[in-house]
């Protein structure tokens, strides 16, 4: 029988977006003729008296509640200094853990859509502990230094903007590999649908469900041309039951999810995304040809992430004041923001499967 190489996928659940990627690989990987086991998991303890438990419960308040705060944090740690430091405190933190994952599992090869296993991992390859092909996502718009490994054996970047930051950053030009976020197979499928229903909004706010999103619904409700809402909570039930209190009072129709599986209908229904934005949420809407409003960007990544979208053509990037006039304006044909013709075909996980394949085939 032919040996069926056994693929790792590493992600961290801090925001929905790491995850996503890694399941869009592990998507691409199952169908790949190579015909690869594939396992996928969350690199981070879910019990609470774990440090990392309480690095993800910090991370989720801090950019809710102390936005300055985290980023002040987030550029210093992005400096060459500060950024060495923070590597080489999550290497010594989590690579037991990667250790024994390594002994548990045996994989072949290991793909990586977080910076925390990919400091793990880069350490036991310098201490010469692990001697497998790693492949590193990249699942923002922005480089930042935590990312930056010399000994991974590839990078899969979103952008070449991101791949000749990496190559300035000292990673050989052949380890890096531009093939945009990957998402998963169905939106490609879904953006063929005829779905799109004039006057509809989709509002998300990540998989935490962050944002003002209450707020922005009742702007929302402002605008005239504006016939019927979605809104999308991600895990953040405290929000869905406080919208849900809200259906009688608006003057639209409201329907009203959860975390959900069915994002790419929703998009193929939407004429118009108001979102944080995050990398992967992001992509998906391009795939869909979806133009996008973004507002409460976290500072550092996704400022970054709402820049590089505006500057492509693709999505325009407000104050939550400003909503109710630019979303009048794009309802009246007169957003000149949207080219429309940003959607690229390398935005694809199966360009990532192909990489890992070559590099399992090489190494076996």
């Amino acid at each position: 029988m032919k040996y069926k190489p056994k693929v790792c996928l590493l992600s961290a659940s801090i925001g929905q977006g790491h995850v996503q990627a890694a399941r869009a690989v592990a998507e691409a990987l199952k169908r790949h003729p190579t015909g690869y086991r594939v396992q996928s998991l969350d690199f981070l303890s879910r019990d609470m008296i774990s440090l990392d438990y309480w690095m993800r419960e910090t991370y989720i308040k801090m950019i809710d509640l102390f936005p300055l705060i985290y980023d002040l944090l987030y550029h210093q740690s992005q400096r060459r200094h500060g950024g060495k430091q923070v590597r080489s405190l999550l290497a010594r933190t989590f690579r037991s853990r990667m250790r024994h994952l390594l002994e548990v599992l045996s994989p072949d090869a290991l793909v990586l859509t977080h910076p925390f296993p990919a400091a793990a991992a880069a350490k036991l390859v310098e201490k010469g502990e692990l001697h497998i092909p790693i492949v590193t996502v990249i699942t923002d718009f922005d480089l930042h230094q935590l990312w930056v490994y010399k000994n991974i054996t590839a990078y899969c970047v979103p952008s070449a903007q991101v791949r000749d930051e990496l190559i300035a950053a000292g990673i050989e030009k052949e380890r890096v590999f531009v093939t945009g976020i990957p998402i998963m197979q169905r939106f490609y499928e879904m953006r063929k649908a005829s779905l799109r229903e004039p006057g509809t909004v989709l509002i998300m706010g990540g998989g935490t469900g962050l944002g003002a999103v209450k707020d922005i619904l009742w702007r929302l409700t402002q605008v005239e041309a504006v016939q019927r809402v979605i809104v999308v909570t991600g895990q953040n039930f405290t929000l869905f039951d406080e919208i849900q209190e809200m259906r009688e009072e608006l003057r639209v129709p409201l329907e009203l999810y959860g975390y959900t599986n069915e994002i790419p209908r929703l998009m193929a229904r939407a004429s118009l995304l108001v979102t944080k934005p995050g990398a992967l949420t992001t992509t998906e809407a391009m795939t869909m040809h979806l133009p996008m409003l973004l507002v409460d960007a976290i500072p550092g990544q996704e400022e970054a992430n709402a820049a590089h979208l505006e500057k492509i053509g693709c999505a325009k990037w407000i104050l939550r004041e400003q909503l109710v006039p630019v979303t009048r304006e794009f309802f009246a044909g007169e957003a000149t923001w949207y080219t429309g013709d940003q959607q690229k075909t390398q935005y694809s996980a199966q360009l990532v499967a192909d990489i890992i394949d070559s590099l399992v085939t090489f190494e076996n």
